[in-house]
Protein backbone atom coordinates (compact mmCIF):
# COMPACT_ATOMS: atom_id res chain seq x y z
CA UNK A 1 0.00 0.00 0.00
CA UNK A 2 1.08 3.15 -0.62
CA UNK A 3 1.31 5.94 2.15
CA UNK A 4 1.13 9.28 1.70
CA UNK A 5 3.46 11.49 4.23
CA UNK A 6 1.94 14.15 6.14
CA UNK A 7 2.78 17.67 4.64
CA UNK A 8 3.20 16.20 1.69
CA UNK A 9 2.43 18.20 -1.37
CA UNK A 10 -0.32 16.09 -4.00
CA UNK A 11 1.64 17.16 -6.92
CA UNK A 12 4.84 16.20 -6.16
CA UNK A 13 5.24 14.47 -2.81
CA UNK A 14 7.53 17.19 -1.28
CA UNK A 15 6.17 19.03 1.76
CA UNK A 16 5.07 22.85 1.49
CA UNK A 17 7.56 25.72 2.09
CA UNK A 18 7.79 26.79 5.85
CA UNK A 19 5.40 29.26 7.11
CA UNK A 20 3.38 29.05 3.72
CA UNK A 21 -0.34 27.89 5.78
CA UNK A 22 0.95 30.60 8.73
CA UNK A 23 1.41 33.17 5.96
CA UNK A 24 -2.23 32.57 4.51
CA UNK A 25 -3.83 32.88 7.78
CA UNK A 26 -2.20 36.42 8.52
CA UNK A 27 -3.64 37.32 4.86
CA UNK A 28 -7.10 36.25 5.89
CA UNK A 29 -7.34 37.32 8.84
CA UNK A 30 -6.21 40.92 7.56
CA UNK A 31 -8.65 40.79 4.82
CA UNK A 32 -11.42 39.81 7.10
CA UNK A 33 -10.29 43.17 9.60
CA UNK A 34 -10.93 45.25 6.92
CA UNK A 35 -14.08 43.97 5.77
CA UNK A 36 -14.99 44.02 9.44
CA UNK A 37 -14.04 47.48 9.43
CA UNK A 38 -15.13 48.81 6.44
CA UNK A 39 -18.44 47.69 7.44
CA UNK A 40 -18.59 49.05 10.63
CA UNK A 41 -17.35 52.40 9.57
CA UNK A 42 -19.94 52.44 6.71
CA UNK A 43 -22.70 51.80 9.65
CA UNK A 44 -21.48 53.76 11.37
CA UNK A 45 -21.77 56.71 8.79
CA UNK A 46 -25.51 55.82 7.89
CA UNK A 47 -26.37 55.92 11.50
CA UNK A 48 -24.92 59.49 12.09
CA UNK A 49 -26.85 60.83 9.09
CA UNK A 50 -30.00 59.29 10.05
CA UNK A 51 -29.60 59.72 13.75
CA UNK A 52 -29.55 63.61 14.12
CA UNK A 53 -26.79 64.44 16.92
CA UNK A 54 -27.11 67.83 18.68
CA UNK A 55 -23.93 69.85 19.13
CA UNK A 56 -22.57 73.14 19.32
CA UNK A 57 -18.97 74.77 18.58
CA UNK A 58 -17.71 78.10 19.71
CA UNK A 59 -14.15 79.65 19.78
CA UNK A 60 -12.60 81.66 21.82
CA UNK A 61 -13.18 84.97 20.69
CA UNK A 62 -12.61 88.76 21.43
CA UNK A 63 -15.36 90.53 23.34
CA UNK A 64 -17.83 92.13 21.45
CA UNK A 65 -21.88 92.66 21.68
CA UNK A 66 -22.96 89.29 20.20
CA UNK A 67 -21.41 85.55 19.93
CA UNK A 68 -20.02 83.92 17.01
CA UNK A 69 -21.32 80.21 16.80
CA UNK A 70 -19.31 78.21 13.97
CA UNK A 71 -22.06 75.51 14.03
CA UNK A 72 -24.94 73.84 16.01
CA UNK A 73 -27.17 70.99 15.12
CA UNK A 74 -30.19 70.49 17.15
CA UNK A 75 -32.67 67.65 16.57
CA UNK A 76 -36.08 69.68 17.11
CA UNK A 77 -36.74 73.33 17.95
CA UNK A 78 -34.85 74.88 20.55
CA UNK A 79 -32.93 77.48 22.16
CA UNK A 80 -28.90 78.24 22.26
CA UNK A 81 -28.97 79.78 25.88
CA UNK A 82 -25.68 81.65 26.76
CA UNK A 83 -24.35 81.91 30.32
CA UNK A 84 -21.23 84.20 31.79
CA UNK A 85 -19.63 82.62 34.74
CA UNK A 86 -19.13 84.42 37.98
CA UNK A 87 -17.98 83.60 41.39
CA UNK A 88 -21.54 82.84 42.91
CA UNK A 89 -22.41 80.27 39.72
CA UNK A 90 -23.46 81.26 36.19
CA UNK A 91 -26.23 83.79 34.79
CA UNK A 92 -28.34 83.67 31.92
CA UNK A 93 -27.07 87.18 29.52
CA UNK A 94 -28.17 85.46 26.03
CA UNK A 95 -30.39 83.27 24.04
CA UNK A 96 -31.47 82.37 20.36
CA UNK A 97 -34.49 80.15 19.11
CA UNK A 98 -33.84 77.85 16.33
CA UNK A 99 -35.88 75.78 14.72
CA UNK A 100 -35.00 71.72 14.10
CA UNK A 101 -31.66 72.07 11.67
CA UNK A 102 -28.11 72.67 11.42
CA UNK A 103 -26.91 76.07 11.18
CA UNK A 104 -23.28 77.83 10.79
CA UNK A 105 -21.76 81.38 11.80
CA UNK A 106 -24.57 82.44 13.63
CA UNK A 107 -24.29 85.83 15.81
CA UNK A 108 -25.68 85.36 19.23
CA UNK A 109 -26.74 88.48 20.98
CA UNK A 110 -25.59 89.29 24.14
CA UNK A 111 -28.27 91.02 26.46
CA UNK A 112 -27.23 94.85 26.82
CA UNK A 113 -27.57 95.09 30.83
CA UNK A 114 -24.57 92.59 30.55
CA UNK A 115 -21.84 93.60 28.49
CA UNK A 116 -18.92 95.48 29.50
CA UNK A 117 -17.16 98.15 28.03
CA UNK A 118 -13.52 96.82 29.03
CA UNK A 119 -13.31 93.99 30.66
CA UNK A 120 -9.77 93.95 32.51
CA UNK A 121 -9.55 89.71 32.10
CA UNK A 122 -11.17 87.19 30.21
CA UNK A 123 -14.53 86.52 30.17
CA UNK A 124 -15.31 82.35 30.61
CA UNK A 125 -18.96 81.89 28.81
CA UNK A 126 -20.40 78.84 28.35
CA UNK A 127 -23.34 77.57 25.85
CA UNK A 128 -25.78 75.32 26.14
CA UNK A 129 -28.68 73.73 24.25
CA UNK A 130 -32.05 73.59 25.70
CA UNK A 131 -35.58 71.92 23.68
CA UNK A 132 -38.66 74.27 23.50
CA UNK A 133 -41.73 73.41 25.74
CA UNK A 134 -43.99 75.27 23.06
CA UNK A 135 -43.80 78.65 24.58
CA UNK A 136 -41.08 80.39 22.21
CA UNK A 137 -39.06 81.81 24.83
CA UNK A 138 -35.77 80.28 26.81
CA UNK A 139 -36.58 79.09 30.15
CA UNK A 140 -34.27 77.61 31.74
CA UNK A 141 -36.18 76.25 34.51
CA UNK A 142 -38.95 74.50 32.75
CA UNK A 143 -37.03 74.01 28.84
CA UNK A 144 -35.39 70.94 28.37
CA UNK A 145 -32.02 70.48 28.07
CA UNK A 146 -30.07 68.84 25.62
CA UNK A 147 -28.03 65.75 26.75
CA UNK A 148 -25.65 63.73 24.67
CA UNK A 149 -25.45 60.05 24.59
CA UNK A 150 -23.55 59.79 27.78
CA UNK A 151 -26.51 61.83 29.72
CA UNK A 152 -24.42 65.21 29.89
CA UNK A 153 -25.97 68.49 28.78
CA UNK A 154 -24.84 69.58 25.15
CA UNK A 155 -22.42 72.74 25.81
CA UNK A 156 -19.62 74.65 25.37
CA UNK A 157 -16.87 76.60 27.12
CA UNK A 158 -15.13 79.30 25.83
CA UNK A 159 -13.94 82.57 26.72
CA UNK A 160 -14.13 86.65 25.15
CA UNK A 161 -11.00 88.94 25.80
CA UNK A 162 -11.08 92.87 25.19
CA UNK A 163 -10.00 93.52 21.67
CA UNK A 164 -8.19 97.23 22.08
CA UNK A 165 -5.88 94.80 25.06
CA UNK A 166 -3.02 94.57 22.47
CA UNK A 167 -2.04 90.87 21.32
CA UNK A 168 1.71 91.70 22.38
CA UNK A 169 1.20 92.06 25.63
CA UNK A 170 -1.04 89.49 26.57
CA UNK A 171 0.96 86.83 24.80
CA UNK A 172 3.94 88.24 26.60
CA UNK A 173 2.16 87.83 30.30
CA UNK A 174 1.20 84.44 28.85
CA UNK A 175 4.70 83.05 28.03
CA UNK A 176 6.23 85.19 30.62
CA UNK A 177 4.35 83.56 33.55
CA UNK A 178 1.82 81.05 32.34
CA UNK A 179 0.70 79.55 36.10
CA UNK A 180 0.02 82.74 37.26
CA UNK A 181 -2.17 84.02 34.29
CA UNK A 182 -3.69 80.21 34.57
CA UNK A 183 -4.66 80.99 37.98
CA UNK A 184 -5.19 84.23 38.01
CA UNK A 185 -7.10 84.90 34.99
CA UNK A 186 -8.81 82.12 33.50
CA UNK A 187 -9.70 79.71 36.67
CA UNK A 188 -11.29 81.77 38.53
Amino acid sequence: MDSVQPNASAVGGSPPPAGANIRGRWIRLGISVLGTGLIVGVAAAVVSVWIPSNRIIVFNQTYGEYIKVASVRIARAGFIGLYVEESGGSRLVGSLYLPRGYYRNLALPIDTDYIIQSPETPITYVVRLFYDTGTGVLDDQKDIPVKNIFGQPVSESFWMEYAARPVNETLGEILGHPLDYITKKLLP
